[in-house]
């Protein structure tokens, strides 16, 4: 039923991208930097997958997090430490509770 819907949101914005004028001169990346962005977010992603087994979820993506969130996004330590403790965090609590196996590590939380 989701795929059906999904589909049909998809067919609409298709056809509403065919209908719309197009403008003259768009660029693939809005900002300077967004190539580099791109390729830090995608070495990023490949260290979390090779560290993920033998370091465990939770540090693994806490570290992710605060990279992704500090160095590409530029959000200030804080936010950045807070929000990725709390996400790597809860959503360890959250998909034990679901009794779902994640990667515990060395550290075996």
């Amino acid at each position: 039923m989701v795929g059906l819907i999904l589909m049909g949101l998809a067919l609409i914005i298709f056809v509403q991208a065919l209908f719309s004028p197009s403008p003259s001169k768009t660029k693939f990346f809005p900002r300077e930097d967004s190539p580099l962005k791109l390729l830090l977010a995608l070495v990023g992603l490949f260290i979390y997958g090779f560290f993920l087994k033998p370091a465990g979820f939770v540090p693994t993506t806490f570290v992710f997090l605060v990279f992704v969130l500090r160095w590409i996004g530029r959000e200030k330590w804080v936010s950045a430490l807070s929000f990725s403790l709390l996400t790597a965090v809860l959503s360890y609590l959250l998909f034990t509770a679901l009794q779902v196996e994640l990667p515990r590590g060395t550290w075996k939380f």
